[in-house]
């Protein structure tokens, strides 16, 4: 890793990260769904190498993703599964602090939605709207 990416990585836990987040939804609404991609299509249910699926939140509206892939890297892996799933322009913006990817699909109902990925800025994990 290099440039922004490992500053990045440097700066956040990555230890027993998927019990760490759902303690820290304990303390706040919601709770995480252990194991589950929520409503995630097929083409974005592959996990990075060295990546662990902690499960679904809000409903199975976004999917949370223990792994320490960030910046450039996490755009890299997502930018074809997204592609597959009807969302092709995936754009991020990369700070020191956060990894934030967006992209345009449609819905089942007709109108636009929107793919994301957003790291979180204190333990080693990401969160995939879709």
């Amino acid at each position: 890793m290099g440039g922004v990416t490992a500053a990045l990585a440097t700066n956040r836990q990555d230890k027993d990260v998927c019990n760490r987040y759902a303690r820290q939804l304990l303390e706040g609404p919601g709770g995480l769904k252990a194991g589950d991609w929520g409503s995630v299509p097929q083409e974005l249910q592959k996990l990075p190498p060295g990546a662990k699926l902690c499960g679904s939140q809000a409903g199975g509206l976004l999917t949370v993703i223990a792994s320490p892939l960030e910046g450039k890297a996490l755009q890299d892996f997502y930018t074809p599964l997204m592609a597959k799933a009807g969302c092709p322009t995936l754009t991020c913006k990369i700070t020191l602090a956060q990894t934030d990817c967006t992209c345009q699909h449609p819905t089942k109902y007709g109108g636009p939605g929107t793919g994301r990925l957003l790291t979180d800025t204190g333990l080693a994990l990401y969160k995939l709207f879709y």
